[in-house]
């Protein structure tokens, strides 16, 4: 996209690609939709002139949409025809960082490395007033400054990560509320993240920063689950392509573990469920355990026969489009389908 939002970057070489890929059996693309795009200069004034192009593109391929939005009011008037003719067959909402539902806890961009666990996103003045307000309902006032020490499993820090994994639930609650409103006759989804470093350490650090109250004796995901369940929200997963053997041991990372605990809470509710790959993957053996983990008879299975809704590749680029990655995620496209 250009970034007035008149038009399309690119066009006759997104057109090449979108027709190679239904050739091999892709259903659709997902397309992220940029709020300071479409929203340059005046508020809530939406230039979405060069998306409608787009769309369009995909559309005359045969191909169908699954779309990013939070503007939704705009959205849903301007594509209102794509939304009803099923061009547009899923909408995920973004819920924080790369449209996952967590905190930003670990930016690259502010020196954090992997596998860091990240810091605790509560020192603006918005979530110490929330924390402050938090802790005298609690009868608490000398709690209002945010943990000083690395401790999990004592009293304040029960009450902290209770009430900071609360923040989240209520802002993933709100949003999806509202999206339900303007979109109530059409498929939703939203991101969950996968955490996997320090998930094999009793504190499960990484997701405590991220808002996911992990540990020992807590519910882990199933608050998620049951905030995505009443919003009539599909969960998209990711890291379903990793291998635990695929990580350093020193990071305590398991994301074959992981993806077990999501996808079963999700399934154990009745909530559907869908995957994505963390990392680029070009390879067959990370193709392989990805139609592992998304097959009914395959490593990540439900009693009743439950199976991934729908898996989304990340993503579309002129390395997956050199004739050898192609070939390879062709193969991978037709066995997805047997799965």
């Amino acid at each position: 996209m250009t970034l007035d939002g008149n038009d399309v970057s690119h066009p006759e070489e997104l057109i090449n690609s979108f027709q190679k890929l239904k050739a091999i059996g892709v259903e659709g693309m997902m397309v992220d939709t940029w709020w300071g795009i479409t929203e340059p200069d005046t508020p809530q004034e939406y230039n979405l002139k060069g998306y409608r192009k787009l769309f369009t593109m995909i559309r005359n391929t045969g191909l169908k949409i699954q779309a990013y939005e939070q503007f939704m009011l705009a959205f849903r008037n301007e594509f209102v025809g794509f939304l009803l003719d099923g061009t547009i067959c899923e909408l995920q909402i973004g819920l924080g960082p790369c449209g996952e539902l967590r905190f930003p806890s670990y930016p690259a961009r502010n020196g954090w490395v992997y596998p860091g666990v990240g810091e605790f996103q509560c020192y603006d003045k918005y979530f110490i007033k929330n924390l402050k307000d938090a802790v005298v309902v609690a009868g608490k006032p000398d709690w209002g400054t945010g943990p000083s020490d690395k401790g999990y499993n004592g009293y304040y820090a029960r009450f902290f990560l209770d009430w900071y994994s609360g923040t989240l639930l209520h802002h993933a609650y709100m949003i999806l509320t509202s999206t339900n409103s303007v979109f109530y006759a059409h498929h939703i989804s939203t991101r969950v993240a996968g955490i996997h470093w320090h998930y094999n350490h009793a504190s499960h650090a990484a997701e405590l920063t991220v808002g996911y109250y992990n540990i020992f004796g807590q519910k882990g995901y199933a608050p998620i689950v049951d905030v995505f369940k009443k919003n009539r929200t599909l969960l998209n997963f990711t890291c379903v392509e990793l291998a635990t053997v695929d990580k350093d041991g020193e990071a305590a990372s398991d994301p074959e573990s992981l993806v077990w605990q999501v996808l079963n809470t999700g399934w154990e509710a009745g909530l559907n469920v869908a995957g994505e790959n963390a990392l680029p993957c070009y390879d067959r053996d990370s193709y392989n355990r990805i139609i592992q983990n998304a097959k009914r008879s395959g490593i990540i299975k439900h009693p009743n026969g439950r199976q991934l809704n729908t898996f989304t590749y990340l993503r579309l680029g002129p390395i997956l489009m050199e004739k050898a990655n192609l070939d390879e995620f062709a193969i991978f496209v037709m066995k997805m389908k047997k799965a």
